[in-house]
């Protein structure tokens, strides 16, 4: 019930065939994303879920499950262990919440896992944001500028 304090989101991960010095890499790799990985008793996980008022539906916990909390950035533990896991080509990535958003499946998990690093996905957005008042502002400097060249001909023509 601790460790379910101040968490953004939570994953369900099914550790089968992941040997212990493996686990312990991946606990290492998540722990530097401000996550945590833990093993749990499913029925134990059930108790503390509802004592701390998380809506996680209990048919998500089957089987041997690792639960990887995130307690700053949702997703980047996720991301972690999403790509640790390909290159090691054991376990896998299964249900999953983030806290006030939703509760989503293996292929939604998956899809979120994939997404590029919040950081990413900010600058990328400034620049669209940025695209339309950059073309606006180089057109009206365009348009100031041909006003000018035609108020300076025009002084010209009344000076001659």
């Amino acid at each position: 019930k601790e460790i379910l304090k101040g968490v953004k989101a939570l994953y369900l991960m099914d550790f089968s065939g992941i040997n212990v010095p493996e686990i312990t890499e991946l606990r290492r790799k998540i722990k530097k994303k401000k996550g945590l990985l833990k093993v749990v008793n499913n029925r134990i996980f059930k108790i503390a879920l509802k004592e701390s008022r998380i809506n996680f539906p209990e048919e998500f916990l089957r089987g041997q499950n690792a639960v990887i909390l995130a307690y700053e950035d949702p997703v980047e533990p996720l991301k972690e262990a999403y790509e640790y896991i390909k290159e090691i080509k054991k376990g896998e990535i299964k249900e999953g919440i983030i806290i006030g958003i939703g509760v989503y499946k293996k292929d939604e998990i998956i899809s979120i896992a994939k997404l590029p690093p919040l950081k990413e996905l900010r600058a990328k957005t400034v620049i669209l944001l940025n695209s339309p008042i950059l073309n606006i502002i180089t057109r009206l400097k365009g348009i100031l500028l041909k006003l000018f060249i035609v108020l300076k001909n025009i002084e010209k023509n009344k000076n001659l």
